[in-house]
């Protein structure tokens, strides 16, 4: 994305601009579902150690259970 930026400030990138353009568009939509996944990631973690041990997978079994199916 640095080398991108680098050369659509250059002023000879007109003939590519479009080509650049589009890829700039196309990485930042692939940084942006990566950080994505990579929350998501985190709260599931955080989801398995609340329902796998715990008070809250007692209080809450049939939770816990649907939990674990999904989570396998």
């Amino acid at each position: 994305m640095m080398l991108l930026n680098q050369f659509n400030a250059v002023r000879h990138v007109k003939p590519f601009k479009p080509l650049v353009v589009e890829k700039m568009t196309l990485i930042s939509d692939v940084s942006d579902t990566v950080e994505r996944w990579l929350k998501v990631q985190t709260l599931w973690t955080n989801l398995v150690s609340v329902f796998t041990s715990g008070d809250i997978a007692k209080q809450m079994p049939t939770e816990s259970k649907m939990f674990k199916k999904i989570n396998a």
